[in-house]
């Protein structure tokens, strides 16, 4: 979480540095690459467009040497949650050994990220998936509100990243299996958006997830279609096997408009 607030145009900039690095490091690891190439499908166009990364702990190798430099970055990504600032991990990178995915708003302003860990095996105490800043209620792809008033909503940025690589740019998603936050639900209502299609996995943490997104939105007067998938199967999964996916979305996209 970002020690303090808010955060300063420098702090954004620096911010901007160490994802941009990230992205770098991302062109250059095979077993990243391998992961959203070829496990998740993923093009490498889709990779550039987002700015996707991975943190391989080098982070901070690139502050420099001048110390004063370096006590200023480091400062500045501590205030955005790029570096521990307590507990075991002070010190650290928060997202290391993450795919990185930058999370702007409406505008295209950068104000968070989000990891998911690719280790093939996490010790239990581990989070699979990762938030930089979790003061902030951004939506991954908010950048699409403006435009689009009916969207896919799914629980995490690389399953929006598979429903628009496949021509549904008009996706946003949560930042790993949560709740949607009354923050977000007003983001939506004042974007304008009056349907949201939600495609979610179907495991009991989701199900129970997806029914409380849903009374939410209700709530907020905005109208829901929801289609769990497949037991076992999220997103992507689904993407390997063409028609599973093809399925859940034709039934959402033939839900009729309020």
């Amino acid at each position: 979480m970002s020690v303090f607030q808010p955060l300063t145009q420098d702090d954004i900039h620096y911010a901007n540095m160490a994802l941009d690095y990230y992205h770098t490091c991302l062109k250059r690891n095979e077993r990243a690459l391998d992961y959203l190439v070829r496990q998740r499908g993923l093009s490498e166009n889709v990779i550039d467009a987002f700015g996707l990364g991975f943190a391989d702990r080098t982070l901070y190798q690139q502050l420099g040497s001048d110390r004063y430099t370096q006590e200023s970055v480091r400062g500045a990504l501590q205030r955005f949650g790029l570096i521990a600032t307590c507990g075991a991990t002070n010190g650290r990178e928060v997202l290391r050994g993450c795919i990185v995915f930058p999370i702007k708003d409406e505008f295209g302003h950068l104000t968070n990220a989000f990891g998911r860990k690719i280790c093939d095996k996490l010790r239990k105490s581990s989070e699979v998936y990762v938030v930089a800043n979790k003061a902030d209620d951004s939506l991954f792809n908010g950048e699409i509100l403006e435009k689009h008033k009916r969207i896919f909503l799914c629980s995490s940025p690389i399953e929006a990243l598979t429903l628009w690589s496949l021509g549904f740019e008009h996706v946003v998603s949560l930042l790993g299996m949560q709740c949607l936050s009354d923050e977000q639900a007003r983001e939506l209502c004042a974007n304008g958006v009056h349907t949201v299609d939600l495609l979610m996995a179907s495991t009991p943490k989701s199900s129970r997830c997806c029914h409380l997104i849903e009374q939410k939105l209700k709530m907020s007067g905005i109208t829901v279609h929801k289609t769990l998938l497949p037991k076992g199967l999220d997103i992507n999964a689904c993407h390997q096997n063409n028609c599973l996916l093809h399925n859940a979305i034709e039934q959402l996209s033939g839900s009729k408009e309020s």
